[in-house]
């Protein structure tokens, strides 16, 4: 399935006469090997920031919850049965750390807080460099 995905995006791509240097599908060795070599050359060079960061946790399923798996009531405006994102009701954002009685989507128990660590690009470390890059003309106007 992935190879026939591929030769039909490759097709695709060719009539309208863009080609790639590297187009490889997200599981090939090619990806494998391109992604860490740029990762490693980023954090050898101070690039790779990490920091320990709370998240809700389901201990039933064994698993950290992305906001959209976790439900309670709006911190804001107290509905109830919302997600760990944003209020339908009264179109509020915020953590799912905020949500009143929240609950995990996946298996209903209550979450619990646990600690992991995440790894993040320093944009802010290229600001200059990628402003001086969208405003030297080489990107098209519509960008």
């Amino acid at each position: 399935l992935i190879a026939k995905a591929k030769a039909d995006h490759v097709r695709d791509f060719a009539g309208f006469n863009i080609s790639f240097d590297n187009y490889h599908s997200t599981h090939s060795e090619e990806n494998k090997q391109l992604t860490a070599e740029i990762y490693n050359k980023l954090k050898a060079n101070g690039f790779i920031k990490s920091k320990v960061i709370s998240q809700l946790f389901d201990p039933e399923k064994n698993m950290f919850l992305p906001d959209r798996f976790v439900k309670g009531t709006c911190p804001k405006c107290k509905a109830e049965d919302q997600y760990g994102d944003n209020c339908e009701v009264c179109a509020s954002t915020y953590s799912p750390m905020d949500l009143i009685n929240p609950r995990s989507a996946v298996s209903g128990t209550t979450p619990i807080v646990k600690e992991s660590e995440h790894f993040f690009f320093d944009l802010p470390a290229f600001e200059g460099m990628l402003k001086e890059w969208t405003r030297s003309g080489s990107l098209q106007s519509e960008i």
